[in-house]
């Protein structure tokens, strides 16, 4: 049914309800569905959120949110203007539990206790192999961190505890979701026809754009790298090499640079191992001597490998020439 706008007041039949608001605020965030927002904290520079202190408590650096109980209760926004320190319980007397640290945002109307935001953190059983307790009983939490905790720990910044940060990241529509690492990019599935929706990895520091089923590199800026280079035949050998790339709007854009270790002729071929997967094609890109006369190509010969041959086999390499290559490549 259609709903009242934001910020609308009249009689009672037109004034805008705080359910009408949040669906209304669902509009402004990156979706996983229909009005289905993807809820976690806004990306501020820090994948850091869940800190330990020297003693069995949490503390919680400032943050901003977007929390939803689902697409049928809209998106709430929420601020932690500063650091919070949340206690939990003594370590236990044997194996180790997991404790779940969280942001809720309580609702009177389907709560029945009170509209107080929550930072709390929930223990689970400890055992020998102990599993995470669930948060099933605060409706439209974010998990921020989880931390093990074994038996004779005395503070949550000590031996005997581990905090990994959790915490999902998220964005407006149409920003770009930040993800820790690649497991983390993979548990973001956008609506399956927003083929706008990217995903920025901090791990690799590459930018995946949604194909529709899976995340495909799409930007990054240049990298460097010292590829893995043989010499498949002939008489010369190469000793030095060294690679910048980058992603650009999908394919790898690529510049190699190749010493020749001793002299031989042009009959040979080099193999450049690439450290990226990528689908070339024969003859992409050009190769050429900084001395001589010689004219050189490239050829590529399946993933990850750039195979580098001589277009005239009468030419001289020397000692010390440098051999170089670029192109793009499709991933």
């Amino acid at each position: 049914m259609i709903r009242h706008g934001e910020g609308i007041y009249g009689n009672a039949v037109g004034v805008t309800t705080p359910l009408e608001h949040r669906l209304a605020q669902a509009g402004q965030v990156v979706k996983t569905g229909v009005n289905t927002i993807r809820p976690g904290l806004f990306w501020d520079g820090s994948a850091t959120v869940v800190s330990g202190t020297a003693s069995m408590a949490y503390s919680v650096r400032a943050f901003t949110a977007a929390l939803s109980r689902g697409a049928t209760d809209g998106a709430v926004f929420l601020a932690n203007d500063g650091a919070v320190t949340v206690t939990t319980t003594a370590a236990p007397g044997s194996n180790s539990r997991i404790d779940i640290i969280y942001v809720w945002q309580r609702d009177y109307a389907a709560d029945g206790t009170n509209s107080d935001p929550v930072i709390g953190v929930v223990q689970g059983t400890a055992a020998a192999s102990p599993t995470a307790p669930s948060l099933a009983a605060f409706p439209g939490a974010v998990e921020l961190g989880r931390a093990t905790v074994s038996a004779g720990a005395t503070a949550t910044n000590g031996a005997g505890v581990t905090i990994s940060q959790t915490a999902p990241f998220t964005a407006m529509a149409g920003g770009i979701v930040a993800a820790r690492t690649a497991t983390e990019r993979d548990g973001y599935v956008p609506a399956s026809a927003d083929l706008t929706a990217k995903c920025w990895v901090i791990a690799d520091g590459i930018t995946y754009r949604w194909s529709g089923a899976a995340w495909r590199a799409w930007e990054s800026d240049w990298f460097s790298a010292t590829p893995l280079v043989t010499a498949q035949s002939g008489s010369f050998v190469s000793v030095n090499a060294s690679l910048r790339w980058k992603y650009s709007a999908g394919v790898v854009v690529y510049l190699i640079s190749i010493t020749v270790g001793s002299a031989g002729t042009a009959s040979g071929n080099i193999t450049v191992a690439m450290p990226f997967t990528a689908a070339f094609t024969a003859a992409a890109g050009g190769m050429n001597q900084s001395t001589g006369t010689s004219i050189w190509g490239v050829i590529f010969s399946g993933e990850s490998v750039l195979r580098i041959n001589s277009y005239n086999n009468s030419g001289a390499i020397g000692t010390g020439n440098l051999l170089q290559a670029s192109g793009i490549a499709l991933v």
